[in-house]
């Protein structure tokens, strides 16, 4: 089962025992214990997610989110699988015309959070899982502008 917005926002962002069955280790996607608001603080909101998938298996879940309080968009990939297991996980984002922030190291639940001020500009984020199967990457076009 691939996490989707409509998944991730029933769920307050793999907060809940409704996501069950995502699995890749030990845990299941249900024993996330962190959300979006946790991580980047309690004014940002989710504006879009990237699914990170091995072999057609979710690991991880690249979420974006927005705080018009900062005015600063933030970044964190959740790991879906191998929970709790210290793993290689990364999350990176940028602006259009900027270098990418990234946090990157073996962690147990989640990568980031980044955070990059981007007034009328759009943004690029992608995140990283590494699991016994192979290595979740993925990376969005720009878009989300503002």
């Amino acid at each position: 089962m691939l996490l989707t917005k409509k998944t991730v926002l029933a769920t307050s962002l793999l907060g809940a025992a409704a996501v069950g069955g995502v699995t890749g280790g030990p845990a299941t996607a249900a024993d996330q214990p962190y959300r979006l608001e946790q991580v980047c603080g309690a004014s940002y909101h989710f504006v879009n997610e990237l699914p990170l998938a091995v072999k057609g298996r979710q690991v991880g879940l690249t979420v974006l989110g927005y705080s018009a309080k900062t005015r600063k968009n933030c970044a964190v990939t959740f790991k879906t699988a191998r929970i709790g297991t210290p793993s290689l996980t990364a999350v990176s984002l940028r602006k259009q015309g900027g270098r990418f922030r990234t946090d990157k190291g073996k962690f147990k639940y989640y990568a980031g959070p980044v955070y990059v001020n981007a007034p009328g500009r759009c943004v690029q984020f992608g995140g990283l899982v590494k699991v016994k199967a192979g290595l979740a990457v993925g990376r969005t076009p720009f878009g989300n502008c503002g």
